[in-house]
């Protein structure tokens, strides 16, 4: 049950220099036993999942997305990927980070800006058939507007989504952002978004699929958190578990997996090891907790949760920042 709730978020896989990396992750991921693969053309990933899961096909879900192009390195990106690729041994997990933080910084030069998807009709089609020769499949699990506006889609795109759906090529529609749920228009069955208070109110009727999860996780806030629920006092042996910070992103991805309506959350990294390590941990304690059989347990992490978003003003802090032990979720 837990595994068929996880899946690995592609934005860090690259072809390319970091094609033998991005591999390992993807090799680890399947390893671990994820079978959901988030990808989009602008994440450069779609090759990378084409080449590292064929054979396996049809025992994997695969989502992409239109409205956003792909993009090309420039020549800096490319020379501090070859770094990145050639040092990863050698240089501390920081000067990585740091590295990999650099590169990304330009995307995005204030917090309210935010760029939308273009979903012309013709757009689609071209952009989903370069999707399916990448992937090397001839359908999709499901295909997303990628960034749509609150009035996406058209009436024209709407008809061409519908007819990938007619002709067996996308299995189920939905729409994705880096934002929130609230951002979203109401389309699709799946609605995949960033991690936020707003989530915990529920209502949603479609499949959510969160992200961002782990990024600036506040590992102390969030144990004082699940002590003030009670969860320690039904669950002492678990306080013991959760000793370092990466131990308590496991519970919190199990927090969230408990207590909210989210169907399935997005992990991310670059390092297969971190992959292995951070799922094998979240695994155990999911499994731990579910297994306690308490009927109050889903409203108690529900409740340590609605502490953590309103805790000191640091709700925001669940969807930006750094993530803890380079697995981002």
């Amino acid at each position: 049950m837990f595994l068929a709730r996880i899946g690995l978020g592609c934005a860090r896989l690259r072809a390319g220099a970091e094609e033998s990396n991005s591999r390992r992750v993807l090799d680890a991921a399947v390893e671990c036993g994820i079978r959901y693969f988030d990808t989009a053309p602008s994440y450069g990933s779609e090759s990378v999942l084409g080449r590292g899961l064929r054979g396996m096909r049809r025992e994997v879900q695969v989502c992409t997305k239109v409205g956003l192009p792909g993009s090309t390195p420039n020549s800096a990106g490319r020379f501090r990927a070859l770094v990145i690729t050639a040092m990863r041994g050698v240089l501390p997990e920081g000067a990585l980070s740091w590295l990999k933080q650099v590169r990304r910084t330009p995307m995005r030069t204030a917090a309210t800006q935010r760029g939308y998807g273009n979903f012309d009709a013709t757009l689609i089609r071209s952009s989903v058939q370069e999707s399916l020769e990448k992937l090397d499949t001839d359908r999709l699990d499901c295909l997303m507007l990628h960034e749509p506006r609150m009035s996406d889609p058209t009436p024209e795109a709407e008809r061409v989504l519908r007819e990938l759906v007619r002709e067996g090529i996308a299995a189920r529609l939905g729409v994705g952002t880096g934002y929130q749920l609230q951002d979203l228009p109401a389309f699709g069955d799946v609605a995949q978004f960033a991690v936020g208070p707003p989530l915990l109110g529920g209502g949603d009727s479609r499949i959510l699929i969160g992200h961002g999860l782990l990024r600036g996780f506040e590992s102390a806030v969030f144990e004082r958190c699940i002590l003030d629920a009670g969860i320690f006092s039904r669950m002492p042996a678990l306080r013991r578990r959760v000793s370092d910070p990466f131990a308590m992103s496991a519970l919190l991805l199990s927090a969230v997996l408990i207590g909210t309506d989210i169907g399935r959350v997005l992990v991310s990294t670059s390092s297969a090891a971190r992959l292995r390590k951070f799922v094998s941990e979240a695994k155990t304690l999911f499994e731990e907790i579910r297994s306690s059989g308490s009927a109050e347990i889903r409203i108690e992490f529900s409740n340590a949760l609605r502490c953590y978003a309103g805790t000191g003003g640091r709700a925001r802090t669940v969807v930006c920042g750094r993530s803890i032990g380079g697995v981002a979720g």
